[in-house]
């Protein structure tokens, strides 16, 4: 099982949450948070806030553009 969160750094408040999710990978999840919390800050108009991850993979994810996929693979975390 795994969850995702946004979390602000100066205050740690929780922005948002997601699952748990009985089925899937960790890269996953982490590359479903940085498309989660691009998608938020752009819906508000705070693009000038910072996302941070430790994840090289999930960030490899987004800058290949891997971004135009998201809609399959929220299809297929639903299914879960």
């Amino acid at each position: 099982m795994y969850e995702y969160r946004g979390v602000l750094t100066h205050n740690k408040q929780e922005i948002f949450i997601k699952g748990p999710f009985k089925n899937g990978a960790n890269n996953i999840g982490e590359f479903l948070t940085l498309i989660y919390g691009i998608t938020l800050l752009k819906s508000k108009n705070k693009e000038d806030i910072p996302i941070y991850s430790d994840s090289r993979i999930a960030m490899s994810w987004v800058k290949k553009k891997l971004v135009e996929q998201i809609s399959l693979l929220i299809i297929l975390i639903k299914t879960y």
